[in-house]
């Protein structure tokens, strides 16, 4: 979302004079990390003798073309939303100007710029990880790749492909779709036969745009939440990478992520038969509030609290004596993070519940009230070491 120009130019004046308030610096960080370029301008600024240099050429400018130069950078400043200006120096002296004065279509050369330390805390603001959000692609069987709308949260497989809230995807004609989402990344989908999937970030769900045949039949990696539609006479079958799970209508989750131990399957309503990919014969049947763990060699079922393993979907992590490494993989995929382990730390556990929209830091600080582990944030890497 585009932050109006006026805004901006407040920001930067109430930073400089140091009256900037918590959410308001948040404000600004969000500029920030809106386009590289915002990062880059505020380089620029600090570099005074470049600034001058530009600024000669933008003196001699008519008044006319000042205001109409002006103008136009302010709206680019603000949202990024208009052709760039050239000639560059005319970009990035009224640029500049936009920035260290009142936006009200008199711009003026004010000398005194953030310091050092301070501009380079605010360019930082680019490289620190933030919460993730709507992002993901859809594949379509044939090679067209599509970015969905970050607007919205998830699409609906009806005939034709469209967002929630009806409008269209333009999509090549397929028999099956493949929906990703990256690192920091969720979205929804509604599948023909009204079955609603969540997927948490860094994983897929290969699906059919129609449930033809015997039975619906969707292909699993990473993490999804499931509230299958009944229908007795064609069971939907979930498959991931070492197992297959039938169901007729029922809600539930999977966590079959690449880089876990085993594949944790969660019943919240209903009933599933779980079984090998490889067997197809039915190993176990579970009931509301238990979980299979499915690895290579065994298949265990055990109670839980359902709660912990769907907080993703309501936006929290919940962690009930969880070893630091499952709650850092967590953290990783959803802030897009690298994690690296300075020392031997697989002792360290950690119960409470965190929300999946607080800045990194605040996660980090929670995590450190162990008080056995600290963390050091090196741009979009969390170095991890014993206190």
């Amino acid at each position: 979302m585009a932050i109006e120009q006026e805004k901006i130019v407040l920001l930067i004046r109430k930073y400089q004079d140091e009256s900037i308030t918590a959410e308001e610096t948040l404000l600004l960080r969000e500029w920030l990390v809106q386009d590289k370029e915002n990062t880059d301008l505020l380089t620029q600024i600090k570099d005074e003798s470049w600034l001058r240099a530009q600024l000669e050429g933008y003196h001699s400018l008519a008044s006319e073309d000042l205001e109409r130069e002006s103008s136009r950078m302010a709206q680019q400043i603000a949202g990024r939303q208009v052709a760039k200006v050239r000639p560059i120096w005319i970009r990035y002296a009224v640029a500049s100007m936009a920035l260290i004065a009142l936006s009200i279509g008199l711009y003026f050369y004010n000398p005194s710029t953030l310091s050092e330390n301070e501009t380079l805390a605010l360019v930082e603001a680019e490289r620190i990880p933030q919460p993730g959000g709507n992002k993901a692609t859809l594949m379509i069987d044939g090679g067209e790749t599509i970015a969905l709308s970050e607007a919205h949260s998830g699409l609906i497989v009806a005939g034709k492909m469209a967002y929630e809230d009806g409008s269209a995807i333009a999509a090549t004609a397929t028999s099956f779709a493949t929906l990703n989402t990256p690192r920091g990344g969720q979205y929804s989908i509604t599948l023909p036969d009204g079955t609603k999937v969540r997927l948490n970030a860094s994983s897929s769900l290969r699906y059919p745009v129609r449930f033809d045949g015997a039975e619906r039949r969707v292909v699993l990696t990473g993490e999804a939440f499931f509230e299958v539609a009944h229908d007795a006479r064609q069971p939907f079958i979930v498959e991931t990478a070492l197992q297959r799970l039938q169901v007729l209508g029922t809600v539930f989750n999977i966590n079959a992520y690449t880089d876990e131990k085993q594949i944790a399957t969660t019943l919240i309503q209903g009933k599933v038969a779980v079984s090998r990919a490889a067997s197809g014969a039915v190993s176990t049947i579970l009931s509301p509030g238990q979980q299979s763990l499915l690895d290579s060699k065994r298949l265990d079922v055990i109670d839980v609290d359902a709660a912990e393993a769907i907080a993703w979907k309501d936006g929290k992590f919940i962690f009930n004596n969880s070893d630091i490494h499952t709650v850092m993989r967590q953290i990783a995929r959803w802030y897009d993070i690298e994690v690296q382990y300075m020392d031997d730390v697989s002792a360290v556990t950690f119960s409470g519940s965190l929300s999946r929209s607080a800045p990194i830091s605040a996660i980090l600080e929670d995590l450190e009230l162990t008080q056995s582990i600290t963390f050091n944030m090196e741009g979009r890497r969390v170095v991890v070491r014993k206190r």
